[in-house]
């Protein structure tokens, strides 16, 4: 059965970590899960089956899921607050290396 999430709710998840629709659908329910397949995902995000694992790779490329080997493969998702943290480090990191080029 698929989860539900207001279409707000999830825009606004969207434009805070810059996701796509399907990759805010699909992080979401894997975060509301802890742990899970892609199949199971794919259900319970309402997203075709065909594109829950090229969303399940580009999350994870991107740092917002993990993926543990095994049969079968499970997906975690990564926290918010370790995701908001690594992107203000970044935020920070760039904002001194424009420092360091004006000096």
């Amino acid at each position: 059965m698929p989860l539900s999430f207001s279409e707000d709710y999830i825009g606004k998840v969207r434009r805070m970590f810059g996701l796509n629709m399907y990759e805010a659908k699909i992080w979401l329910a894997l975060l509301s899960q802890g742990k899970s397949t892609n199949g199971k995902l794919s259900d319970l995000a309402n997203i075709p089956k065909s594109r829950s694992y090229d969303i399940l790779v580009s999350l994870e490329n991107a740092g917002f899921v993990v993926r543990e080997l095994g049969k079968p493969i499970t997906y975690k998702a990564t926290p918010p607050s370790e995701l908001l943290a690594n992107m203000k480090e970044k935020t920070e990191e760039g904002y001194k290396a424009q420092v360091e080029k004006i000096e």
